[in-house]
């Protein structure tokens, strides 16, 4: 029965995935995805960027994503796709695709719920498909929204996934999600983010994932943001002939309309 209903959500959500990406031609951090300055309403952003090089390195890599945002009174939700792929002497080195929906209520100043569903492919970990569903409660433990903001968060999630190596079995589990996410105001332009992760399996304490992720962004335009990104993952137990652990840093420019 749960895997049925994994499945189902995948397939509805495989459908919002395809049409926001048509539009413009593994564990994740998702607490850079919050945008808590947003006011009442709906807003859309989207994002593309392009590296080319040739010569002494060939080398090309594209990312597109597109997000929606909406609040009303103490309601909050944002979905989330993107696609990322990278070549290097013509050889394919990354192929991602991710996608996220959560959907949070505040109860009081400091107590929050939330519940969410994601889909991500990253073939170069060798995972084709990873579909979870889980919820939680979310408390700040510091607050001044101007300068700095300290969340936690504590939560469970039902997690399957699907392998690209043949003789490695789907693995369907239930995990304990948990998050510590601070967020620091330089100044007007200027806005600095890191979270850590610890998610491990009910079943099995040995089998855990963590991750660390830093994001400093800064304002040039009211449309254009510059973006650096710094992620570090780890695996107690990673799928066959992988590395337990993954550093990623991305600079990137941000379109908001």
């Amino acid at each position: 029965m749960n895997k049925v209903l994994l499945k189902y959500v995948n397939s509805i959500i495989l459908v919002l995935l395809i049409l926001p990406i048509g539009k413009i031609s593994a564990q994740v951090n998702t607490e850079v995805m919050r945008k808590s300055e947003l006011e009442q309403g709906l807003r859309t952003t989207g994002s593309i960027a392009l590296d080319l090089k040739k010569g002494n390195t060939d080398y090309m890599s594209f990312g597109a994503g597109l997000r929606f945002d909406y609040r009303c009174n103490t309601l909050y939700t944002f979905f989330v796709s993107n696609l990322k792929v990278a070549e290097k002497d013509e050889t394919e080195f990354l192929n991602t695709s991710f996608i996220h929906l959560r959907i949070m209520r505040e109860i009081s100043r400091h107590f929050s719920t939330e519940i969410f569903t994601q889909i991500e492919r990253n073939k170069f970990i060798n995972l084709q498909l990873r579909r979870l569903m889980g919820g939680g409660l979310r408390i700040l433990a510091v607050g001044n929204e101007e300068k700095f903001l300290l969340n936690l968060g504590i939560g469970a999630m039902y997690e399957g996934e699907q392998y690209t190596i043949p003789y490695e079995s789907d693995n369907y589990l239930f995990r304990s999600t948990n998050y510590i996410a601070g967020r620091c105001v330089f100044n007007n332009y200027s806005l600095f983010l890191i979270t850590g992760y610890l998610q491990p399996d009910f079943g099995d304490p040995t089998d855990f994932r963590f991750l660390l992720n830093s994001e400093l962004e800064i304002q040039l335009s009211r449309l254009l943001t510059f973006s650096t990104t710094i992620e570090y993952r780890y695996d107690s137990q990673p799928s066959s002939d992988l590395s337990r652990y993954d550093l990623n840093v991305t600079n990137g420019i941000k379109l908001t309309f």
